[in-house]
């Protein structure tokens, strides 16, 4: 698996940077997609999720599976959870989520952070 650590930091130091095409006039917006079940680097990946957040990016989370953590996945995801968490037991499940997706990034509202302001 995957570590959600590893992906988070992939994100601040390589995704949104100038080099790579970041933009200021446009919010940074992560959409992790995952089994749910995080097993490395758990004491350090909600802290940095948190510190990702603080410096502006947008953080939704979406599981696929049976086991998901919900607690991880909402400690990783921006506020207000009950947009930015989404658990579905198939893939196929995920299409359901598909409008309250689009809502919870692409809307336009002030829970969106941008560059660290609301």
């Amino acid at each position: 698996m995957f570590a959600w650590l590893l992906l988070l930091l992939l994100v601040q130091r390589q995704m949104y940077t100038a080099l790579n095409g970041d933009r200021a006039d446009a919010p940074d917006v992560v959409i992790m997609v995952t089994d749910g079940a995080a097993n490395e680097d758990r004491a350090l990946t909600v802290p940095y999720a948190v510190q990702l957040r603080i410096e502006g990016t947008y953080i939704v989370t979406a599981s696929v599976g049976t086991l998901p953590d919900l607690l991880m996945l909402h400690g990783i995801a921006s506020p207000p959870t009950e947009r930015t968490v989404f658990a579905a037991l198939q893939g196929s499940q995920l299409l359901d989520f598909r409008d309250r997706l689009f809502m919870a990034t692409c809307d336009g509202t002030p829970s969106v952070v941008h560059n660290g302001r609301i």
